[in-house]
Protein backbone atom coordinates (compact mmCIF):
# COMPACT_ATOMS: atom_id res chain seq x y z
CA UNK A 1 0.00 0.00 0.00
CA UNK A 2 1.32 3.71 -0.86
CA UNK A 3 -0.40 6.61 1.59
CA UNK A 4 0.29 9.79 3.06
CA UNK A 5 -0.37 11.05 5.79
CA UNK A 6 -2.58 14.46 5.35
CA UNK A 7 -3.55 16.56 8.37
CA UNK A 8 -3.48 13.62 10.49
CA UNK A 9 -5.24 10.91 7.67
CA UNK A 10 -3.94 8.50 6.20
CA UNK A 11 -4.78 8.88 2.65
CA UNK A 12 -4.29 5.61 0.78
CA UNK A 13 -3.74 5.71 -3.29
CA UNK A 14 -6.37 2.90 -4.92
CA UNK A 15 -7.30 1.34 -7.98
CA UNK A 16 -10.49 3.21 -8.92
CA UNK A 17 -13.04 3.41 -11.65
CA UNK A 18 -11.59 3.60 -15.17
CA UNK A 19 -8.34 2.39 -13.58
CA UNK A 20 -7.29 5.78 -12.13
CA UNK A 21 -5.20 6.26 -9.06
CA UNK A 22 -7.78 8.23 -6.27
CA UNK A 23 -6.84 8.55 -2.92
CA UNK A 24 -8.72 7.48 -0.31
CA UNK A 25 -9.45 8.21 3.37
CA UNK A 26 -8.55 4.50 5.47
CA UNK A 27 -7.68 3.17 8.42
CA UNK A 28 -4.56 1.26 7.39
CA UNK A 29 -5.20 -2.88 7.78
CA UNK A 30 -2.97 -5.04 9.57
CA UNK A 31 -3.53 -7.64 7.13
CA UNK A 32 -5.10 -8.00 3.87
CA UNK A 33 -7.02 -11.22 3.48
CA UNK A 34 -7.55 -11.31 -0.37
CA UNK A 35 -5.43 -11.43 -3.22
CA UNK A 36 -7.25 -8.71 -5.24
CA UNK A 37 -7.65 -5.23 -3.51
CA UNK A 38 -7.97 -1.80 -4.46
CA UNK A 39 -5.22 -0.16 -2.28
CA UNK A 40 -2.83 -3.24 -3.14
CA UNK A 41 -0.14 -3.67 -5.21
CA UNK A 42 2.88 -6.10 -5.91
CA UNK A 43 6.49 -4.50 -5.65
CA UNK A 44 9.04 -6.30 -8.09
CA UNK A 45 11.97 -5.41 -8.13
CA UNK A 46 13.86 -4.85 -11.88
CA UNK A 47 17.16 -6.85 -12.65
CA UNK A 48 20.42 -4.76 -12.24
CA UNK A 49 19.09 -1.74 -10.87
CA UNK A 50 17.38 0.06 -7.61
CA UNK A 51 14.29 0.38 -9.78
CA UNK A 52 11.08 -1.33 -8.65
CA UNK A 53 7.20 -2.14 -10.53
CA UNK A 54 4.20 -1.81 -8.75
CA UNK A 55 1.83 -4.19 -9.97
CA UNK A 56 -2.26 -3.52 -9.12
CA UNK A 57 -3.50 -6.60 -7.67
CA UNK A 58 -7.18 -5.05 -8.75
CA UNK A 59 -6.22 -4.74 -12.63
CA UNK A 60 -3.55 -7.26 -13.74
CA UNK A 61 -0.36 -5.97 -15.78
CA UNK A 62 -1.08 -2.52 -14.57
CA UNK A 63 1.04 -0.64 -13.24
CA UNK A 64 1.56 2.50 -11.43
CA UNK A 65 3.44 5.16 -13.23
CA UNK A 66 3.61 8.66 -13.85
CA UNK A 67 2.31 11.03 -16.54
CA UNK A 68 2.48 14.90 -16.72
CA UNK A 69 -0.26 16.96 -15.14
CA UNK A 70 -2.47 18.44 -17.88
CA UNK A 71 -3.42 21.54 -15.91
CA UNK A 72 0.63 21.73 -15.03
CA UNK A 73 3.05 19.96 -17.12
CA UNK A 74 6.09 20.86 -14.52
CA UNK A 75 4.14 18.33 -12.33
CA UNK A 76 3.24 14.41 -12.69
CA UNK A 77 0.43 12.47 -11.59
CA UNK A 78 0.38 9.31 -10.22
CA UNK A 79 -1.69 6.83 -12.99
CA UNK A 80 -2.55 3.19 -13.52
CA UNK A 81 -0.36 2.29 -16.97
CA UNK A 82 -0.98 -1.06 -18.83
CA UNK A 83 2.08 -2.99 -20.11
CA UNK A 84 3.31 -6.43 -20.33
CA UNK A 85 5.41 -7.67 -17.43
CA UNK A 86 8.48 -8.10 -19.58
CA UNK A 87 7.40 -4.56 -21.01
CA UNK A 88 10.57 -1.66 -20.12
CA UNK A 89 8.20 1.15 -19.64
CA UNK A 90 10.46 3.89 -17.64
CA UNK A 91 7.14 6.06 -16.43
CA UNK A 92 6.26 2.40 -14.48
CA UNK A 93 9.61 2.67 -12.56
CA UNK A 94 10.15 3.85 -9.16
CA UNK A 95 13.51 4.37 -7.51
CA UNK A 96 13.92 3.76 -3.94
CA UNK A 97 16.45 5.58 -2.52
CA UNK A 98 18.35 4.83 1.07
Amino acid sequence: MLYVKNEGRNMVACCGSAHAVVPEEMQLPSRIEEAQHRALFYMSALTLSHAYEFESSAFPSRFLGFEPDGADPSLCRLVLLGKARDEVDESCQVLLCD
